[in-house]
């Protein structure tokens, strides 16, 4: 996988054929077939398209800001691209539930690489040893950014024998709801492990394990002013908002005290 500093810029797709609706979730993405408009090659690729339930300009730019974190912290994320949707393309849909939501959604969408050989992740699956890092990895990910939308309900994460990949992080960054935002953000509460952290998948999946304390470390310490610059230059300028700034700020509170939010990590998973 990639890091962010080796990105240039993010794969352009321009949506051609319409294959399938994924029925489950909120925002019922759909498959397509569309053409790398730089490089000429045809890719099957997964779209929310931007006039769904769960998306807006800030629910794209927080899919690619939580794919570019996973990155960094070399956590398997499917791979975000934009995807284009002409008023052609929309046209050859005219006869299907779909049209007019993609119809309101002309111009730039996120969307991500088909990933066809993976299931989705059961809460009965015993991890192999490389799985349980990468689960791990992906709590303490989670975590950091505030994401509870990975749950017995909705796991949003595949795998197969060697590999768990990510997705869906429209509702990530939860903190942003918080009117006066949080003090101490790598704190752990009682209430924190009530609410939201017990439901989590890959909670219950690594419990009691030794936790990687200083795998965690370093992930966090790579982000940084130079991982936010190049971050963001990634992203669509009408996707970009104020959420970006107190995103940074409320990541970075927790990056500065990140021995203790690591101690936390470690009591809540005993």
């Amino acid at each position: 996988m990639p890091t962010v500093h080796e990105i240039k810029k993010l794969p352009t797709i321009t949506a051609l054929r319409y294959h399938d609706e994924f029925s489950s979730g909120a925002n019922k993405p759909i498959l397509v077939t569309g053409v790398d408009k730089e490089s000429g090659e045809q890719k099957e690729c997964v779209i929310k398209m931007m006039a769904s339930e769960r998306m807006r300009p800030e629910a794209a730019a927080f899919e690619l800001v939580a794919s570019f974190l996973a990155w960094e912290w070399g956590i398997s994320v499917v791979h975000p691209v934009l995807i284009d949707i002409s008023k052609e393309f929309v046209e050859t849909i005219h006869d299907r539930d779909q049209y007019l939501v993609a119809s309101q959604s002309v111009g730039l969408n996120y969307g991500s690489i088909h990933q066809p050989n993976y299931e989705t992740l059961p809460f009965d699956l015993k991890l192999n040893k490389k799985q349980l890092l990468q689960a791990q990895k992906n709590f303490a990910f989670d975590i950091f950014i505030g994401n509870a939308d990975r749950n017995f309900n909705k796991p949003n994460c595949m795998y197969n024998a060697d590999e768990i990949i990510i997705y869906d992080h429209e509702l990530a960054f939860s903190f942003l709801h918080l009117i006066f935002g949080s003090t101490e953000p790598w704190n752990i509460s009682d209430h924190d492990r009530s609410k939201w952290i017990d439901k989590m998948i890959l909670f219950h999946k690594i419990k009691g394990k030794l936790f990687p304390v200083n795998e965690i470390i370093n992930c966090l310490e790579l982000i940084n002013n130079k991982f936010w610059q190049k971050a963001v230059s990634l992203i669509p300028v009408e996707w970009q908002t104020d959420h970006l700034n107190r995103i940074k700020n409320h990541l970075n509170l927790i990056i500065n005290s990140k021995a203790h939010f690591v101690k936390n990590l470690t009591w809540v998973t005993k």
